[in-house]
Formats: structure tokens, sequence, C-alpha cells
């Protein structure tokens, strides 16, 4: 086995995460065009964001492969520039002569990516993917909010720009549901939407792979039309070709692949259940939870229909499955959209069912338009619309279960919220003086609205590349006249750059404080695209009409070797930021701080890998002389600066594991602190693992069969390496034969805060919801005390099925540190048995044991 088989592995089972599953599509698409004698090609242009934030770094990881295959990628420097590159990809044919005959076109992005991105794709759909081209749009949507700004739903910014939308819900339909939607724009000439979830690219699972997988069947009688000449009279020509022709197409080759499918009761149904996408495992772990099975369905009158296709909803397809129900039950998050649709296309029918959904028969609400659904809330609404069925006991037991849960006491414990990083610039470059005020961002730096009390919040925030421009409407209308705006280096060569012309423009008096840290760190620590370097960046500035430009830095002598600075920048240490602050709040017109200092995250993954030397100056504060006031932690919001018990009282302490080298916390004046210096070559090393005792190793006194699913729930910090043992984790079971359902929940994770991963390991494929609901996990695996006995997480527990290995080391949150807080396991723990099986439970110090196998450095 080796791991590049998830992208060679032609034929068998593979274990593909999401986003994996999106690198290797078209690599299976251009085997398929090879086996059939096409010369085709494949480019791939999007920009970084949830749930696709980490695609472009496995693109560029599988680059060896995508290029045997011509497959090219550019990242966009932003959403529509990108999808404008993925246009001329499909209209390459009027500059000549080509090797190629088709390229297949793969725009990604997040939603507020799409909705950027509609005018280009109403133009570059209207004027169609011609020959054996095809448009793919991977449109990202976060519906539980949990690593954007504002929730999304790009179901109806693609039904605007009249793109048919298919709708994967695991990582197997990532694939096949793909390589149809390639198939169909070659088909239609329009471009093809794919809507994935947070949940469904943050997730993976075991897929089956094959050269004819899925089979395409080609509707025979469809002549497409294509024009790129955008302009009067051939777009009004084409209008019916968007709006018409193409769709109707669409829904022949949706119902001759059979995209959309139904079963269940036939003759004798009443209830039918439409749903698509993530919503309908959800809905399969519901009815499973219930005791509902397949065999049940009939007995029940029960019919389900799964859309694969949500837009346009095919008629025939849904007056099929519609015959004989009573009513339609359909299960959607956020808007209706297929809900819709479906009363649309049953409405005319001289008798058709009562569709519910966001609303019951009386218009009370039922579905939530807002958050996200999960199978314990579609357990008590399916089992709300069986009329007058008489309910089982696994039934009734299953509710009983869900209202328990609903009814537990919230016990105050402490929560994971995210943080800066230790030694993360932000937590610098974001200070304010007192009275002065800011707007925020789109980034990492977005995270000071929780720093409010520390003077580094803001009081807006606006939307990604137009920061600092709300001003322009306030300004003459309120008193104050300055406002600090951040600004991420990335977000600035996004599309930030004209938001600070637009100020110019404007004349009002801002200070752009362009944060440039030289990664795009929220989604992954990509290479910024289109950046230049600083010193260009301030002649740029300079003649747009900026005022003045200050440059602060933790490494002034890098622009002492021939920088060449505009002549109204200066260049300081980052230690004079008061100073800066005060100075360019006083000056009128559009004034610039760039605060330049490196991501400490990226500066520790490249010191890991040997790129980066690691530095050998320590910061250590002495006990017997700190007083504990938290000084240090006020100047550098530091998360390694960990209060401590000691014989002396509680006092301050540098854990130096965690210490990015930042030394930001001696800012402050305190004598306590103590430099060493270590000397090269000595102590830096990391040491090796001792070799294991040659031993046998007895095999395990009970051994769990999954039969039909054995779920385990991993609590843990961002960055410890959790996702990376859900994998380890799956792939073992791969190799054992086991078929597996994963699913990391990330958000902001990389920031500190809390990760979930869950793994659902079988003997066969089951359909069923990747993230583990009430009661039914079988093993927690606590690696962070906090978020195992968090109430979202100890839910999931069943006191007579699981059992629980948690790691009883305390890490302290933000507010332990920033409050100076001394928080013992105690509670976390206590919180954590009512819920587990404490009799068969393991409890572990994991730091404590891994400093006494390996030393306090690597631990």
């Amino acid at each position: 086995m080796q791991l590049t088989d998830k992208y060679t592995v032609e034929s068998g089972t593979v274990y593909l995460s999401g986003i994996q599953a999106l690198v290797r599509l078209p690599m299976d698409q251009m085997r398929r065009d090879r086996r059939a004698g096409w010369k085709t090609g494949a480019f791939i242009s999007g920009y970084e964001g949830s749930p696709l934030g980490g695609y472009d770094l496995a693109l560029a990881r599988a680059k060896g492969l995508l290029d045997e295959l011509d497959i090219r990628f550019w990242p966009g420097v932003n959403e529509d520039l990108a999808a404008t590159a993925i246009f001329g990809s499909q209209i390459y044919q009027v500059m000549g002569k080509s090797k190629f005959e088709g390229v297949v076109g793969i725009w990604y992005g997040k939603g507020p990516g799409v909705d950027r991105s509609g005018d280009i794709f109403r133009h570059a759909n209207l004027a169609g993917s011609p020959g054996r081209c095809g448009a793919l749009v991977l449109a990202g949507d976060d519906h539980p909010c949990k690593s954007s700004s504002i929730p999304h739903q790009s179901d109806f910014s693609l039904m605007n720009a009249a793109i048919p939308v298919l709708f994967p819900g695991n990582t197997q339909e990532i694939l096949d549901f793909g390589l149809a939607g390639i198939a169909l724009s070659r088909f239609t000439g329009a471009w093809c939407g794919m809507k994935l979830l947070t949940q469904t690219c943050d997730g993976g699972g075991t897929v089956e792979v094959a050269p004819e997988r899925p089979p395409i069947v080609i509707p025979e009688g469809y002549q497409k039309k294509t024009d790129p000449r955008l302009l009067i009279p051939f777009t009004n020509a084409m209008e019916p070709e968007v709006n018409r022709r193409r769709l109707e197409a669409a829904k022949d080759f949706a119902r001759a692949n059979g995209l959309n499918r139904w079963f269940g009761a036939r003759e004798n149904a009443s209830l039918g259940i439409a749903t698509s996408g993530k919503y309908y495992y959800d809905l399969m772990q519901a009815l499973h939870d219930l005791g509902i099975g397949m065999a049940d369905l009939g007995t029940m009158g029960i019919r389900i229909a799964k859309f694969g296709m949500t837009f346009p909803v095919e008629p025939h397809f849904a007056r099929e499955f519609a015959t004989g129900l009573r009513k339609i039950l359909v299960i959607e998050e956020k808007r209706s959209f297929l809900e819709m649709q479906l009363r649309d296309a049953l409405y005319n029918l001289r008798e058709h069912p009562v569709i519910i959904g966001k609303e019951d028969e009386s218009c009370a609400p039922l579905l939530p338009s807002a958050y996200e659904l999960d199978p314990d809330m579609l357990a008590r609404v399916v089992a709300g619309s069986l009329g007058n069925t008489e309910p089982g006991e696994s039934l009734r037991r299953r509710l009983a279960r869900i209202e328990a849960v609903a009814l537990r006491p919230k016990e105050p414990l402490p929560v994971r919220p995210p943080n800066f990083c230790s030694g993360c610039p932000h937590n610098r470059s974001t200070l304010l003086l007192d009275g002065q005020v800011a707007g925020g961002g789109i980034g990492c730096h977005g995270m000071s609205a929780m720093l409010a009390d520390s003077n580094r919040g803001y009081l807006f925030c606006t939307h990604m590349g137009a920061e600092g421009v709300p001003w322009i409407g306030m300004a003459p209308f309120v008193e104050r006249r300055h406002l600090f705006q951040n600004m991420g280096d990335g977000t600035y060569f996004h599309s930030g750059s004209l938001a600070i012309e637009s100020a110019i423009a404007a004349g009002v008096n801002i200070t752009f404080k362009i944060l440039y840290n030289g990664h795009v760190a929220m989604t992954g620590g990509q290479d910024v695209t289109g950046a230049i370097p600083i010193p260009d960046l301030t002649r740029k500035l300079e003649a747009e009409g900026v005022s003045k430009t200050i440059v602060l830095t933790d490494d002034v002598a890098k622009y002492m070797d021939g920088a060449r600075m505009a002549a109204n920048a200066e260049v300081r240490d980052r230690a004079a930021i008061e100073r800066a602050l005060a100075e360019l709040e006083k000056i009128r017109g559009v004034t610039v701080l760039i605060y330049d200092q490196e991501c400490a995250a990226e500066k520790r993954r490249l010191r890991t890998r040997g790129k980066y030397k690691e530095p050998t100056r320590r910061l250590v504060i002495h006990e017997e002389v700190c007083e504990g006031c938290g000084d240090c932690i006020r100047q550098s919001n530091c998360m390694s600066l960990h209060p401590v018990a000691t014989e002396l009282g509680q006092k301050i302490r540098i854990h130096q594991s965690s210490c990015n080298k930042d030394y930001s916390c001696a800012l402050g004046d305190c004598p306590s602190f103590l430099t060493v210096h270590i000397a090269e070559g000595t102590g830096l090393k990391r040491r090796k693992l001792p070799p294991l005792p040659q031993t046998e190793v007895p095999p395990p006194r009970d051994v769990v069969k999954p039969g039909g699913g054995y779920r385990i729930l991993m609590p843990g910090i961002g960055g410890t390496g959790v996702v990376t043992i859900n994998a380890l984790l799956a792939t073992a079971a791969l190799i054992d034969g086991r078929h597996v359902v994963t699913l990391d929940q990330t958000g902001l994770a990389q920031k500190g805060g809390a990760v979930v991963s869950h793994l659902l390991i079988s003997d066969r494929q089951v359909e069923a919801s990747a993230r583990t609901n009430i009661a039914n996990a079988d093993l927690i695996l606590g690696f962070d005390l906090i978020g195992a006995a968090s109430a979202e997480n100890l839910k999931t527990a069943d006191p007579e099925k699981t059992v629980a290995v948690l790691n009883t080391s305390l890490v302290p949150t933000g507010e332990h540190i920033r409050k100076r807080v001394l928080a013992g396991p105690e509670r976390l723990l206590d919180a954590a048995k009512t819920h587990t099986r404490h009799g068969r439970n393991l409890y572990i110090d994991a730091t404590r044991l891994a400093e006494s196998l390996f030393g306090s450095h690597l631990a």
C-alpha cells in the first residue's frame, strides 16, 4: 500500500477525504477520456475558503500526477478572476489551432465567492461549453458557519445563473456526481454546479472506484448551441438556450442516468419524504435510530425520494414519486429550495399531496431555516409526520432518549474557543490606544472581536475586499474624525487594494493596517497569490495617493540592505506600535501601517521541517521574582503564558513546548524575565523515539465486531494531530477490509480551538450520518478533557455502552490565561464519568507520560 493509491488505483476500494476525492475527480475524467481515445485536458482555478480550504494545497501536492494527465492548476487571485480563467478554458478554440479536443474547467470557492462571481458565471454559462469542453462549479457552503463570517446557501445563486445543481452527500458521491456533472455540462453546454457542504468536504470514507463508474448515458436528439461573442445580438439569441433548452436537456440527462431515485412503499404509500445530499444521510440515520428499516417502509406506507439533481427538478420523476401520496415532507437546510420547486412541479396535478417542510399543514414552523439539521431533529419531525401509525417500542425509546438529553441541566463547564496562536503577530498588530476604534474584516485578525476588552477589538465588519469602505458612508454623519481598519495581506492582494483606492478617492481620514504575515493563514497557510514585496508595496501605495506609510517589523535589519522604499515610508521596530498609532491618527487623508511579521504557525511548521533555523534564544520567568500580575499576558496575549501554582503562590510560566519564540511577552516592564542562549548544535534536536521492547504484545481481551457500525468520537485541540489520528485509524480499518465514514469538525481549530473527529467503522457500506449523534458513540477518545466533557460531545454518550479513554492533562484556554485562572480537571472528569461507562473507562495524564518517555521538549 502506498499513499498515492488513493489517486492511482483504478479498480477497487480506497479511502479518500472529501477534498482528496475532488483532487481525484479530474484524474478519473482524464483517464475516461484517454480510454475513449480523446486528447483532452483540464484546468482548475478558484480561491481557498471553508469548506474547500485545503483543496489548493492537496492539488499542489499531487502536481506530478496531475501533470501526467494534462491537468493544470492555477490558484486565482480572487474568485471571479479565477472563474474568468475557467471561462477562457472553455472558449480556447477561438484562438485557432490546439493539441487538445476539449478542456474540463473546474472552479472552486466558498459561498461568498459564488456570490462574488455571479456576473462571470452568468456570462460564461450563457456562452456555454462547446465540443468536449465542460465546466464544473464547486460551490462550498459552510451551513453551521464554523469557519465563515456568515452562513451561506449557494443554491439560489447558481439557479439565478441557470446553472444546474448536483448535490453529493458523501465522498463516494463527490466522485460519482462530479463525473456525471462534467458529462452533463458536455452534453447540454451549460456549466454545472456541485453543492459541497462542510460535512461532505471535511468528511471521508471508503470509496469504490472502477474505470466505468459511474456509467454515463447520453440522451439522443439534442444538439447544444454555444457562442462566446457576449454582445448584443448574440446574447439575446442565446437566452432561450440558457433558460429553456439546456435546462430541459439537463432534466433528460438526469432521468437517463438515474441521478434521482425513490424507494419504499408503492401502492399503499401515504407519506413521502423528499431530500438530497447530506440531509439524506441524516434522514437514514434518524430512521435507523427510530428502528425503521428498509423492510418497514412498505408496511408503514413511507416512500423516500433522494434528489441527486436539485435544480432543475425533473418533473416526471417528481410526479412518479408523488403518485398516491397524501403528504410529502421535504427535508433540507436553510431556505426552501427543493420544496419550492416540488410545489411548482406538482401544483397543476388534479390531485396533489400536501407539501410540508419549513412549515407544517397549519403553517406553523416545522424545520428551521437557520443553522443545520441533524438526525435527532429529523427523528422528532419524522415521528410527528407518521399520523395515526402506532409507534413501536424502539421509536418510543429513541424519542424519550432525545428528550432526556434536551432536558439535561446545563453545567457551567469551560469551553475551548479559538485564539491567536502563541507568538501570532495579530496579538500585537491589532492593538489600539485608548479612544481609538477599528473596523474588522475577513481573516485570522477577525478573532480580535473576541478580545474587545483588551483594546484589540473592532466595531464592525464587512465582506472581503471592502474593508474600510463603510467609513466613507459613516464619516459625514459622525463626530469621530478617524478610523483604523484591519486588513490582511491576503485580502489586500485579493481585492482590498480597491478599498484603499476608494478611501483615497473619497478623501476620508483612515489608517489601513495591512497585516503582512506572508500566508493565507486562516485556510491552511498558502502563499498569497499575486503578492509583492513590502518595499514595492510602499511605492504602489504612495503612487495611489497614500499620505504616509509606516512599516513595523520584528526584523528591521532586512530593510537596511538597499530596500527601495517609498519616499513617504518609514521602517520602525514593532515595539514602536503605540507611537505609530498616535502619529498616524493625526495625519489627514489615507495612511497605512504595514505590520510585517510572519505567521507564527507557519514559522513553527517550517522550523519543524528543518526549513527554518530553530532560534537559540529562550525566555524564562524567574518564579521567585514573578508577582503573577499578568502584565506579560496583557502585552502579548500569548497562549504559552500559563498560570501555575507554586510554593510561592500563583505565578506565570512560559510553556516552552508551545512557545513560538516571539518574545513579545517581555515588552512590559518586568524584572522576572531571564534570557537563555543555547549554544549552536546543543539541545535543539528532537530526541529520537526509544526503540520498542522486543516482546510479544498480548492480544486484546475484548474484540468488538463493528457489524453495522462502531462509532468513535475524538474531541481534541486544533493542531495537535487529531485529524491525522482519524485518518490513520480509517486507513487501518481499510487495510483490515472494513468500510469507514469519517468527519473532521475543524472550524477555527487551526487557531487552537476545538476539533472533533468522528469515525464510523462497519463490515459493509452503510447509509448513515458521518457525525455521531445522541447516544450513538461506542468510544470517546478524549485528547482534550474540555472537549470530551462538553455538553455537545457528551450527548453522544450512553452510560450503558460508551467507553471513554481520556487525557486528564488540562490545557488552559485563552480565557484561563487572560484571567489567570487555575483550572483543575475534577469537574470535567465528573461530567464525563456521569455519562459514560465509568467502570470501563481509562484515564491517562498523557502529557506527564510523554514527558517521562521523551522529555518535555518533544512532549
